[in-house]
This record gives structure tokens, C-alpha cells and sequence, in this order.
């Protein structure tokens, strides 16, 4: 249960680990998903809150992990206790992984949040299903900070456009939260929020959307482009901050 009067909250966003076998097996403990990261670093920015990303693929020797090779959350949370648990769901294969996550912050009483490219359709039901408490729908940036005030502040979580949750057993949906057009509003990707993460090669975006309408792929839209300038800055950032020299263009 969320404890909203503390003084501070801490949100930790993790990013399960993938299957044995995936695209993203001969990278992973080199990157991170992006994803996360701009959320991470959205919230980042409120008053009174911490965030964390726990990327179970990148660990390092001295990351803490289980006999399994996983992130040891129980560990993580004696720690440095979060108070609210986001799940990325990016990749569908992931997802069971997500769930067993999941359980281990329900069994400490912790609310949790999902979203990703995964959550759409059938598969927000699923998750409310499996107890996860809040699916945010579409991009996250703005509906997490919405999200986390409104519980902070103990309000109607109604009010919170862009998310789906459970209420008396029945499925709720809010309403529609309309993409993000202006990504010059957003701030740029901290990836000093990741822990114990070895980045060498740095995930970097212009555009959001597709319309080669695959059906094995759920990046749907009209594409969205940020700014020349706005992915130059971005890049620039990462050099003089974090000595990046090896870029991965997830568009």
C-alpha cells in the first residue's frame, strides 16, 4: 500500500530480464532500453520523488543477483526501499518475467505500474489480471507524473488520462491521452538513473510511430519526429556527460 505521507517517494522502474535467446541477447549487458530511461528521467524532475532503473540485463559482476543470475529484489528493496514498482513491458517475451516481478513487490505490499509497446488490447485486461495495479497506455512521460501525484495527493485516479486499472473487480479505462507531439517539453534521457548498468552503447530516438502497420509489431501512428536540433542535443548531452561514443538508433 502506498504510503502517501512520507516526505519523499522513491520509484523504481525495471526492465526484466530478457529470454535466453532474443534479438536483443548479443547487446543487452552493453545497453539499456530507452524507454525506461525517459520515464525514469520525467520523473526525475518532480518534487519530493527519487527514481531508479534496475535493468536485469545489465547488472554488472556486482549488481545484486540471485542464484539465478536475476536481480535479487529483495536485496534491492532492504536497500533502498521504493515505494511505487514501474514494470516495462517493451517486449512481449519478457512479460512472464514482468509477472514473477510483480509478485515479489505484491507479497511487500508495494503498488506497481506497467506499461510498454507490449500493453494494448487484450493484454491490459491480462495484466490487471495478474495484479498488477495500474497500466499506463501509449507514452508514459506525462501520465506517470500525473499518476504518481494523483496517489500522492490521494486523489481519483479516474481524473488520470492514459491508464487502465481495477476497481471492485471490474476493469476501468480513463480517458484517452493524446501522443506527445512537442518532445522539446521533455527532458533529456539521464542515464546516471541506472543502476549498477554498464552502458557502452547508448539507445538514442527522433521518432516515435510507425506506419508500415506490421501485424507482428504494435508501433502503430502517424510518425512523430522530434527536431534536428533536439537529437543533436541529445547526443552532445551524452558525450559531455557520459563519454558516449557508440549510439544504437531505436526508430
Amino acid at each position: 500500500m502506498f504510503d502517501s505521507s512520507k516526505k519523499r517517494h522513491r520509484l523504481r522502474i525495471i526492465i526484466p530480464g530478457y529470454a535466453t535467446f532474443n534479438v536483443y541477447s548479443d547487446i543487452a549487458s552493453k545497453t539499456t532500453a530507452l524507454g525506461p530511461v525517459s520515464i525514469a528521467s520525467s520523473v526525475h524532475e518532480m518534487e519530493g520523488w527519487d527514481v531508479e532503473v534496475i535493468d536485469e540485463n545489465n547488472l554488472r559482476c556486482h549488481g545484486p543477483k540471485t542464484e539465478s543470475g536475476r536481480a535479487d529484489h529483495d536485496f534491492l528493496q532492504r536497500q533502498r526501499p521504493a515505494d511505487i514498482i514501474g514494470l516495462y513491458g517493451g517486449l512481449t517475451s519478457t512479460i512472464p518475467r514482468l509477472y514473477e516481478i510483480a509478485a515479489i513487490y505484491k507479497k511487500m505490499g508495494l503498488t506497481t505500474i506497467t506499461g510498454g509497446q507490449h500493453f494494448i488490447d487484450e493484454n491490459i485486461p491480462e495484466a490487471l489480471n495478474a495484479g498488477i495495479d495500474y497500466v499506463i497506455i501509449g507514452e508514459g512521460e506525462e501520465t506517470i507524473r500525473d499518476l504518481l501525484l494523483t496517489l500522492e495527493k490521494k486523489g481519483d485516479v479516474s481524473s488520470v488520462a492514459g491508464i487502465a486499472y481495477m476497481q471492485n473487480g471490474e476493469i476501468k479505462y480513463t480517458l484517452h491521452r493524446e501522443p506527445i507531439t512537442d518532445f522539446s517539453k521533455l527532458p533529456l534521457p539521464n542515464f546516471s538513473l541506472v543502476r549498477y548498468a554498464k552502458i557502452k552503447t547508448y539507445p538514442i530516438s527522433r521518432i516515435r510511430g510507425c506506419e508500415m502497420h506490421c501485424e507482428f509489431c504494435t508501433v502503430k501512428g502517424k510518425p512523430r519526429c522530434a527536431s534536428p536540433e533536439r537529437l543533436m542535443e541529445s547526443i552532445s548531452f551524452l558525450v559531455e556527460t557520459r563519454d558516449a561514443r557508440n549510439f544504437f538508433i531505436v526508430d
